[in-house]
């Protein structure tokens, strides 16, 4: 929220790119897997505890 206006993330970044967070989030793993040699079952953990935190937090919510 800012101020008394919510303001989602998705939609934001929908305005500007369609589909910019997944694409994000499939970057992120190729990363993870061609460059710092990390597992699958390692990306999915991470993507799983950033999806936790940030629906937390709110940032992630629908």
């Amino acid at each position: 929220t800012f101020g008394d206006k919510a303001i989602v993330l998705q939609d934001t970044l929908n305005a500007i790119a369609p589909g910019i967070l997944p694409l994000t989030a499939v970057f992120f793993v190729f990363w993870g897997i061609k460059y710092k040699k990390w597992t699958i079952t390692k990306c999915l953990v991470i993507l799983i505890i950033a999806s936790i935190v940030g629906a937390f937090f709110g940032i992630l919510t629908v």
